[in-house]
């Protein structure tokens, strides 16, 4: 990426894919970014960023909660 001139202002992230084999993070060595090996979210203060692990992204139940930024973002374009 760094090669190619490709820059991401909120930064990189990236999940496994259930096709990706065992060592996918090391494809980000040297690359400034965040890896998800599991479900969790990440605060960028811009944005929230939820990373799901293979299971999970298979888990039809599963619900992940809005952040207080987004709610909080809506209300204020609502009152414009």
């Amino acid at each position: 990426m760094q090669e190619a001139g490709l820059a991401a202002p909120l930064g990189i992230y990236a999940v496994r894919g259930n096709v990706d084999p065992s060592g996918w993070e090391e494809i980000f060595e040297g690359v400034p970014s965040v890896t998800f090996d599991r479900t969790r979210g990440v605060d960028t203060g811009s944005v929230h960023i939820t990373g799901l692990s293979v299971d999970d992204s298979f888990d039809s139940t599963l619900r992940v909660p809005a952040s207080v930024l987004w709610k909080r973002r809506l209300d204020v374009r609502r009152r414009s």
